[in-house]
């Protein structure tokens, strides 16, 4: 059904032209920039990790992590999904929540920032075990996101 693979650049660029609104518009507000091709390869490029998800040969979902600090194992994950994981939300939540516990065993801390009316998704992380903080504006356009982490000790009671 679903497979995991290193991504190719062609597999990249058709997550970019098929990105779920929510996430574009988190990328635009948060990056201030519209390029979101040019953004999602530089994202992929500069990850220690990074897969992309295929149901039935089509990509749907690219995720990684990128080293935030050279001294410890910090690291700022992403993901960014089309309208098929909508399709999918049971299968992608189950694999999303081994995902994070596996990319844990090598990293102490994973974070990044959500938009804040992004509902959906902040539900799905503090499901998954993330700390969420309150909404803070960001530069460049001063919309409202909100940080999340996941830690290994936050995750030692998710089951």
């Amino acid at each position: 059904m679903v497979k995991f693979v290193e991504p190719t650049e062609e597999q990249l660029l058709y997550i970019a032209d098929h990105l779920k609104k929510d996430d574009y518009r988190e990328i635009v507000g948060l990056s201030g920039r519209t390029g979101i091709r040019d953004n999602l390869l530089l994202c992929a490029r500069c990850s220690q990790w990074a897969r992309v998800a295929l149901f039935e040969g089509v990509p749907m979902a690219a995720f990684g992590v990128y080293a935030t600090n050279p001294y410890y194992k910090t690291g700022c994950i992403w993901m960014l999904t089309t309208e098929v994981t909508q399709r999918h939300k049971i299968y992608v939540g189950k694999k999303s929540r081994e995902g994070i516990k596996a990319i844990l065993k090598d990293w102490d801390v994973l974070w990044n920032y959500v938009d804040a009316g992004n509902v959906q998704t902040i539900q799905w992380l503090e499901w998954m075990g993330a700390k969420v903080s309150e909404p803070e504006p960001l530069p460049p356009y001063g919309c409202l996101y909100r940080y999340f982490e996941f830690r290994k000790e936050f995750l030692k009671c998710v089951r």
